[in-house]
């Protein structure tokens, strides 16, 4: 991850957090000046589809208003559907799940796309709405390949819930373990505690929770929350 870029996201996140809205381009502060080029380039990045995945779950995680009425690159998008429907229209064809080669330039045109989803899914890079429609069509997805993908995705979802749960107890996290909601994620917070220790938790979620405030200084047994 850049380091430039996880430092403006911070300082972004601190600031929003604040209530300080986002930054202005016409500011006299030199560094909000440059704050605001940085908002503006993700937005360009994520309308052209150019923005890391990592990065997008990054800025979602802090509620980023990416503007542009959340809309991605309308041709690109386009044509996905397109491929989708056709894609869709020749499992019915063949009454089946897998599309088969048959030396068929359409065929092959549809397998390569057929691919690429896969691969996108398989690294964590497809849209939601994108894979919600597969699935709904029938595509067929390798789900043991998408162990990583997921871990991620749930590893987002709980420190969301952390965030919401903190604000229910104004950022004090002897009380946070009081809610009965805490439970849910009570793994997945030792957990955090644990990666640390042992030196293996990645640099964007260590720099995430602390931005939270979150206190690594709480010491666990390595076994603790693992099962």
């Amino acid at each position: 991850m850049n380091e430039k870029w996880m430092k403006n996201f911070i300082k972004l996140s601190k600031r929003l957090g604040n209530g300080l809205g986002y930054p202005k381009a016409n500011s006299l502060d030199e560094e909000e000046r440059e704050l605001y080029e940085f908002v503006k380039s993700q937005r360009e990045d994520y309308v052209n589809n150019t923005l890391d995945k990592y990065r997008e779950n990054l800025l979602n995680s802090i509620g980023f208003y990416w503007g542009y009425d959340k809309v991605k690159n309308d041709k690109s998008l386009t044509t996905w559907k397109k491929t989708k429907d056709e894609y869709s229209q020749e499992l019915e064809n063949i009454n089946g799940s897998h599309i088969k080669r048959d030396g068929e330039r359409k065929t092959s045109r549809l397998l390569s796309w057929e691919r690429l989803q896969k691969k996108e899914e398989n690294k964590g890079g497809l849209d939601e709405d994108k894979e919600y429609e597969l699935r709904k069509i029938g595509f067929y997805f390798d789900d043991s390949k998408r162990e990583k993908s997921q871990r991620r995705s749930d590893w987002f979802k709980n420190y969301n819930k952390l965030i919401d749960l903190l604000k229910q107890v104004n950022g004090d996290y002897e009380l946070l373990k009081t809610l009965s909601e805490f439970k849910s994620i009570s793994k997945w917070y030792n957990r955090q505690i644990i990666e640390e220790q042992k030196g293996g938790l990645e640099e964007y979620r260590r720099i995430l929770l602390e931005n939270i405030s979150f206190p690594f200084e709480c010491r666990h047994n390595v076994d603790d929350g693992l099962n």
